[in-house]
């Protein structure tokens, strides 16, 4: 192949069998992904060739290419295409699912709160490859303000910090508060080298997100690219609702874990061993549950249900998922002992990027609204 991509063709929206394992052009997509894992562990490289391969398969223009003849966005829910997507790029590359994540998001915000010119300008940046982003956390000293010029435009000032794929992302959603303390949604030009900041990320696992910063003062943003009222980027079930794609790349994750374990016990000549088979099950059992709180969260989300029944779902299956990966982290250390802490170790570098991509902001208080809303119920058997 010269060590350039395939041309894998996939129909997308119709790709809904059950991933890995069933379909040979996605299985060789993963198969390079996993393959370059380590250099952009290393820092070697961006992912910058991999997203090439995405748009070859088909997977960023896919969004923005499945409307219905009404002009919804069809996959604006959680289409089962998408979730295998989501659960076979966690296991092959908890970063590159996480920049493919916002960018599923990215559309969503647009497709449903967007005018014309908006969808027209995104539509445009995918077709030729671009890649999609949402950046809400501000720099704790330079929150994001927006100041209007009196012609329609915002001008901004401030820094965005955990700017997922910041040197990657061609066009991002970004959130600035408004001088009456409004959230307002904002799609902005991210290429230009001089506002990005890589460095600001340092940590020891995510390394390929390049969640770095961006800074925006001075920029102006027109009215075409200001994406719904103040406040639109919290309607729900969206907001917490779309907590399913981060559980789907999550248990792509655990299930990567479960394989890599039983991988290691193989080449060990421990497969057969009573205490080893006993900690793999429990790998096995915590992927298995994640999947089955993943898949609940997308299906509620996905069909015709109250809208307090998804956000329930998904904010307990948010914290089913992180217990579930907790415990899968925690047994794939006492099997596999110092070796997983090998830089070269696939397992391992799993286990450093689950371990930081759990850590997301408010967790506590999402669980504290789960059980608020499942205390609301009716229905609720005790």
């Amino acid at each position: 192949m010269n060590g350039q991509a395939p041309q894998v063709r996939l129909l997308v929206p119709e790709f809904a069998q059950p991933l890995p394992g069933t379909d040979p052009a996605m299985e060789a997509l993963l198969a390079q992904i996993r393959g370059g894992a380590e250099d952009v562990d290393r820092g070697r490289r961006s992912l910058a060739e991999e997203i090439g391969r995405l748009k070859t398969a088909g997977l960023l223009a896919a969004l923005v290419n499945a409307e219905g003849v009404d002009g919804r966005w069809a996959a604006a829910g959680a289409a089962p295409w998408l979730f295998d997507t989501l659960v076979a790029l966690g296991g092959a590359s908890l970063p590159l699912a996480r920049l493919y994540e916002g960018h599923v998001d990215a559309i969503g915000l647009v497709w449903r709160h967007g005018g014309a010119a908006t969808r027209r300008l995104v539509r445009d940046a995918v077709a030729g490859g671009g890649l999609l982003g949402v950046w809400g956390a501000d720099a704790p000293t330079a929150p994001v303000r927006a100041t209007d010029d009196l012609s329609g435009c915002l001008t901004l000032s401030g820094a965005k910090l955990f700017a997922s794929g910041v040197g990657l992302v061609s066009l991002a959603v970004i959130t600035a508060t408004d001088a009456d303390g409004g959230c307002r949604m904002l799609l902005v030009d991210a290429s230009e080298a001089s506002r990005q900041d890589a460095a600001l990320w340092d940590m020891d696992g995510m390394v390929g997100s390049a969640s770095g910063g961006f800074t925006l003062d001075a920029m102006r943003v027109s009215a075409d690219y200001q994406i719904g009222k103040p406040g639109a980027l919290f309607a729900e079930p969206w907001f917490h609702g779309g907590l399913w794609r981060i559980c789907a790349a999550q248990a792509g994750a655990i299930l990567a874990l479960a394989a890599g374990l039983h991988q290691h016990l193989q080449s060990r000549g421990q497969i057969d061993d009573p205490l080893q088979r006993q900690r793999l099950a429990h790998v096995v059992l915590a992927a298995e549950t994640a999947m089955l709180w993943s898949r609940a969260a997308a299906a509620a989300l996905r069909v015709a249900a109250p809208r307090h029944n998804a956000i329930e779902v998904t904010l307990l299956a948010r914290e089913a998922v992180e217990q579930a990966a907790v415990r899968a982290i925690e047994v794939c250390e006492r099997a596999a002992g110092t070796s997983l802490h090998s830089r070269r170790s696939p397992m391992g570098r799993m286990v450093r990027d689950l371990r930081l991509y759990l850590r997301q902001a408010s967790l506590d208080a999402k669980l504290e609204s789960g059980l608020g809303l499942w205390l609301a119920r009716n229905d609720r058997p005790i």
